[in-house]
């Protein structure tokens, strides 16, 4: 992994334009396989707690207190924000100002997508759409990792909903 200095991206809208497109890439690779690839780095930083490189093939891997994750730069371009909303609410017309939105129907409601527009951050320093994008998807990653713990915690007398498998009945 070669990382080399790029003066002329100072906004998205620069980055958008100097990497390739990755829309045809539907399984996002691990980073890992990113780093060993040999793929040139074509901006990296440091920005608060987190390390952003941005990959000349369009992957970005992102990292923050040991956890990381991988996107491309055009998954960043236009970021979905998830909302709960009752079905009065979407009658009422509920959303968010200046966003795109569109509802899905589940069972006890509907959930309320919003993009923002590919244009509000063309014109942004290159790494803001990317770290909105990427510390959701760390804070995904990390409740989906509760919810396997805590479905698969097994034998554990200080949870209250543990399985025993001693074949004895646990105190709770």
């Amino acid at each position: 992994m070669t990382t080399k200095s790029n003066p002329t991206i100072h906004t998205f809208g620069d980055l958008l334009n100097k990497v390739g497109s990755t829309k045809h890439i539907h399984r996002l690779p691990r980073a890992g396989r990113i780093r060993k690839s040999g793929a040139e780095v074509l901006l990296a930083e440091q920005i608060f707690d987190a390390t952003v490189a941005v990959f000349e093939n369009g992957f970005v891997i992102f990292s923050r207190d040991e956890h990381e994750t991988v996107t491309t730069v055009d998954r960043c371009a236009s970021p979905v924000y998830v909302f709960s909303a009752s079905t009065e609410e979407v009658k009422e017309g509920f959303g968010v100002a200046g966003c795109e939105c569109r509802f899905t129907k589940k069972n006890n409601g509907a959930i309320l997508l919003s993009t923002v527009p590919r244009e509000t951050f063309l014109q942004y320093p290159w790494y803001v759409p990317i770290v909105i994008t990427c510390e959701a998807r760390l804070g995904d990653n990390l409740e989906s990792r509760e919810r396997y713990r805590i479905k698969f915690h097994f034998n554990n007398d200080d949870y209250a909903g543990g399985f025993n498998f001693s074949g004895q009945q646990s105190v709770v």
